[in-house]
């Protein structure tokens, strides 16, 4: 059985069975786009970007 956590954007994760139904049309884009990129042949992307201004402060007020 293959299980997909989905990252919620304040932090956490939900497990797709969990997944609020406001939610379910993005893990469906995010499937879609993922096998056109896999089977595009493009390198994976492993670059990261900077966090945003106040990134720190947030994830602190959010207890991680």
């Amino acid at each position: 059985m293959h299980r997909m956590q989905v990252h919620r954007l304040c932090g956490g994760v939900h497990e797709e069975q969990d997944l609020p139904p406001e939610f379910a049309k993005d893990v469906e884009f995010n499937a879609v786009q993922a096998k056109q990129l896999k089977d595009s042949g493009a390198p994976a992307i492993t670059a990261r970007k900077d966090p945003l201004p106040g990134a720190a402060e947030r994830k602190k007020a959010l207890g991680y």
